[in-house]
């Protein structure tokens, strides 16, 4: 409990904190900085769901299911995106300060 305050603090507060990978699994939650590459291994159900971050993104590049569709979502960096492996249960959602996207620009 106090771990998820003091990372929400770092992450909602500090205006300079990187973007998380927030990947909630069966067996729980866990949060990994995004400026920092990293290979991390999910187990579910089904078995291990492979996750990499590398360049400020995060993606599956392998899992269990039968229809990777998680892996074919590909890389995704903007807080809010996510990324879902439904019949192994794992999910992956980027959290944090939001990044700048703007279409257009006008003054």
């Amino acid at each position: 409990m106090c771990l998820s305050g003091a990372l929400a603090w770092r992450v909602y507060a500090d205006p300079a904190a990187p973007a998380v990978a927030h990947v909630r699994t069966p067996d729980g939650d866990s949060y990994y900085p995004l400026d920092r590459d990293r290979k991390i291994r999910a187990a579910g159900p089904l078995g291990v769901t492979d996750i990499v971050i590398e360049h400020g993104t995060v993606r599956v590049v392998d899992s269990p299911c039968p229809t990777k569709v998680c892996v074919h979502t590909g890389a995704v960096d903007r807080t809010g995106a996510q990324i879902a492996c439904l019949p192994n249960r794992v999910l992956v959602t980027v959290e944090g300060r939001p990044r700048k996207a703007y279409d257009a620009e006008s003054y």
